[in-house]
């Protein structure tokens, strides 16, 4: 059985509130009329690159012998982990409803890593603990360093270790 264990994705309402930002980091057209991922760290990326068609990628996971992909957020919308908790909380907790949506829908064929808030690392073991609740969750991923410089770290890392594998893994 072949799984991939990193596959990127863009969800379509992390994309639409991006578009509605008048900040960066925000979606908007270039002069050259294509959207992109405009970021004063990362400077602009085609939004093109992203993989939001569950069946385009389904198609291509047959194609190529996978049978299990592990979303998780595109690299990219990352940003929305590091707001403040009151805009990364909802933002978060979208995603991992949406990944765990396609996960249901498509038994078997998809699993998840939850996004969490990490601004605040109580908020952020809240949402992995209801997150890991949810159908398709088998852990979260977060930055390497994050938690080497974080004082309170504990809190999400004492929910990973409580629940069993494969479900509850952290993965820097």
């Amino acid at each position: 059985m072949m799984i991939d264990m990193h596959t990127h994705w863009r969800p379509a309402e992390i994309a639409d509130a991006m578009r509605a930002r008048t900040k960066e980091p925000r979606i908007l057209r270039n002069q050259d009329g294509v959207e992109v991922l405009k970021s004063g760290r990362m400077g602009e990326e085609p939004l093109a690159k992203a993989f939001d068609d569950v069946d385009f990628h389904l198609a291509r996971m047959d194609r190529q012998g996978v049978e299990t992909s592990v979303l998780s957020l595109l690299g990219s919308f990352c940003w929305i982990e590091s707001q403040v908790p009151e805009e990364s909380g909802p933002l978060c907790r979208t995603v991992n409803d949406g990944l765990s949506a396609i996960c249901q829908k498509h038994p078997g064929r998809f699993a998840a890593y939850a996004a969490l808030p990490l601004r605040d690392i109580s908020a952020a073991a809240a949402e992995f603990e209801r997150a890991l609740g949810l159908p398709g969750m088998i852990g979260a991923q977060v930055p390497g360093n994050y938690f080497l410089t974080q004082r309170r770290r504990g809190d999400a890392s004492a929910v990973g270790r409580r629940k069993p594998p494969p479900r509850g893994a952290l993965y820097p």
